[in-house]
């Protein structure tokens, strides 16, 4: 017989694991694929965006003072740097995951224009983002 792993919520009561991981792992996955979906590097290659500035200036006013398009790219570098580079040990619970959840809502419903487009999750994200 197989006995679920249990950790305490913060409001008292307990949950399973595994229900737990899975409502992570989906989350995450939902702002991965929306991050995905603009072709970052492109944007930066074109226009020399620097979403490091971008990001440092969100850090210290709690706010995105940016067009659209330099959104989408700080959001899609924030999750590069959160997941694969230099940010992926940050605490789940700091200020650049802070600032990642913070992009996906802004960033959510945002078109992304065809040259920019990275069409796997793009349509993963059409598909899907409604559900």
């Amino acid at each position: 017989m197989e006995v679920p792993l249990e950790f305490p919520n913060p409001l008292g009561d307990c949950y399973n694991i595994r229900v737990y991981w899975r409502i992570f792992v989906d989350k995450n996955n939902k702002i991965n694929v929306c991050a995905l979906r603009f072709d970052g590097y492109k944007y930066q290659k074109q226009t020399g965006f620097n979403p490091q500035e971008a990001t440092t200036q969100y850090l210290a006013t709690r706010k995105w003072d940016l067009e659209p398009l330099e959104k989408l790219a700080t959001f899609f570098f924030l999750q590069r740097s959160l997941n694969k580079f230099d940010l992926q040990y940050e605490p789940r619970d700091g200020q650049y995951w802070q600032a990642l959840e913070s992009l996906f809502d802004e960033c959510k419903d945002l078109e992304i224009p065809e040259e920019y487009r990275q069409n796997t999750y793009y349509e993963a994200w059409k598909k899907n983002s409604k559900s």
